[in-house]
């Protein structure tokens, strides 16, 4: 299990550092989640089966089925289609937010500005599903939660300001999630310079 762990840290830097985060398309997240997630599967698999000397005998089909039996057993778990194996872009919905059922763990909004029963709901959601973009639950601290606005106000802003969106009437709507107090000082700057920060 820590092969497993300490191998999908080192696949989120990985690609990170080669530009796959959270900003990118739900289907090439997906996909490079489910190559990480398999890769850090099948190596713990071959990692634990050598410390313990275990004997096996066609060993290129028992990889191939213990990893994709692992791989089916992760994916119901996570529940977000291997996207935790890569990191959250700061100024998009984080990789930790729920694809389907969006509304156990957010908030449709029409104003820039929470409201106090949102800011509530929003604590509520923060301490049963951790931060939208890296999970934590701020168990160690005394910090709330922020209502983060997904997707940010100014870039809303901007994509509304279009022409052909005022042409059509098409809006972009807002949601609330719970963001921890860390990646709240993390995204101002990004969200200024646009730019997707894993």
């Amino acid at each position: 299990t820590s092969c497993f762990w300490i191998g999908s840290l080192l696949s989120q830097r990985v690609n990170g550092f080669i530009g796959i985060h959270g900003g990118r398309s739900s289907i090439l997240m997906s996909l490079f989640g489910l190559i990480s997630a398999g890769s850090c599967i099948l190596t713990s698999n071959y990692v634990t089966n050598n410390i313990i000397n275990k004997k096996i005998q066609n060993k290129k089909n028992y990889y191939m089925k213990v990893s994709l039996l692992g791989l089916f057993c992760y994916s119901l778990i996570e529940s977000r289609l291997c996207r935790t194996m890569i990191p959250s872009s700061i100024i998009t919905t984080g990789v930790m937010a729920k694809l389907l059922f969006k509304n156990t763990q957010s908030i449709v909004t029409m104003s820039p500005i929470a409201t106090d029963s949102q800011r509530s709901l929003i604590q509520q959601y923060g301490k049963r599903f951790g931060c939208h973009q890296c999970g934590s639950k701020q168990l160690f601290n005394n910090k709330i939660f922020i209502a983060d606005h997904m997707p940010p106000t100014k870039i809303v802003n901007d994509l509304n300001a279009k022409w052909w969106r005022k042409l059509l009437n098409l809006k972009i709507s807002q949601r609330l999630y719970a963001q921890c107090f860390n990646c709240y000082l993390l995204q101002g700057s990004a969200v200024k310079s646009a730019k997707n920060v894993p």
